[in-house]
């Protein structure tokens, strides 16, 4: 739980607020909770490691997975769109993992532009 992650090897004072970045990595105190990211660690943040067109014409996209978290891929045409639609779903990962997603060329078809979103749900 978010109370027992920020805690040790903290005192009452020192304590991270949720909405801080004390890493300047971009992720909240927060954020790195769920992601299972090390918050004193700007190179440990949660960020695609790869995205590229396949030799078929499909997506690929590489991410790294933490222990004990389970993944939601979702694309949308527009960034404003409210319609996302899940791409990819993991299990709840049981080890640290590179995980390769591969977005099929027929969904793509009829679109130029393409936007992804990760879901990190820690359970």
């Amino acid at each position: 739980a978010w109370p027992d992650w920020r805690q040790p090897p903290c005192t009452r004072d020192e304590q991270p607020a949720a909405h801080l970045d004390l890493d300047g990595d971009g992720a909240s105190n927060y954020a790195e909770y769920v992601a299972g990211t090390d918050p004193n660690s700007g190179e440990d943040v949660m960020r695609l490691l790869d995205l590229r067109l396949g030799s078929q014409g499909e997506i690929l996209l590489s991410m790294p997975g933490r222990t004990g978290r389970q993944y939601l891929i979702e694309r949308s045409s527009s960034v404003t769109e409210s319609d996302w639609t899940e791409v990819a779903r993991t299990q709840t990962l049981e080890n640290d993992q590179t995980l390769q997603i591969v977005d099929s060329p027929t969904a793509l078809a009829g679109h130029e532009t393409r936007f992804y979103r990760v879901v990190v749900i820690h359970p």
